[in-house]
């Protein structure tokens, strides 16, 4: 029996990463489909927006299994994607992971982007649909310029793991943060 590989954004490589990038570029001539999702205020929100249908369908006909539960998660990374702004295709979107931009100071700062305090409360969240609004927040603070793998990753396997990785990441990197 022939299984279907279950979404997983672990590596940009992949094939499920490729068609969210895909799927990322199109929001570009599609703006409405892009508006529909910037509004949504929860995943169940944007999973009502025709623009989060077209990765979904994307996924599956690549063969990946989306299950219920995978979907809301994937309506969370559909909409914060929204978020993120438009770049010269010449200029790549930052490699650097999410908690280490939270923790990378603007130029001529001193202080996280991102401060102890609100980071602290995103490790509070024990479900990724919990995170929604906050990281949507965080996005706007980063003015849009993330790095959409390790966004999408990290919203679709949010976990201990996860929090933990994202603690290590961000207190390695931030100045002034006890």
């Amino acid at each position: 029996m022939n299984r279907k590989p279950y979404v997983s954004f672990s590596k940009p490589e992949q094939p499920d990463s490729a068609a969210l990038t895909d799927w990322w570029k199109t929001l570009e001539d599609n703006p409405g489909g892009r508006a529909c999702l910037r509004r949504s205020r929860s995943p169940d929100e944007a999973a009502l927006c025709p623009s989060y249908h077209n990765l979904l369908r994307q996924l599956r006909a690549a063969g990946y299994a989306v299950g219920p539960r995978q979907a809301q998660k994937l309506a969370a990374v559909a909409g914060l994607a929204a978020h993120l702004k438009q770049r010269d295709p010449k200029t790549p979107l930052p490699k650097l992971p999410l908690a280490k931009q939270m923790a990378t100071p603007a130029k001529e700062q001193d202080k996280s982007r991102v401060s102890g305090l609100r980071f602290r409360r995103l490790l509070e969240k024990q479900e990724a649909e919990d995170l929604y609004l906050p990281l949507m927040r965080v996005v706007k603070m980063l003015d849009g310029n993330c790095n959409l793998f390790d966004l999408a990753r990290s919203v679709f396997w949010w976990n201990d793991r996860t929090r933990r990785q994202w603690a290590s990441q961000y207190y390695e990197t931030a100045p002034n943060e006890d």
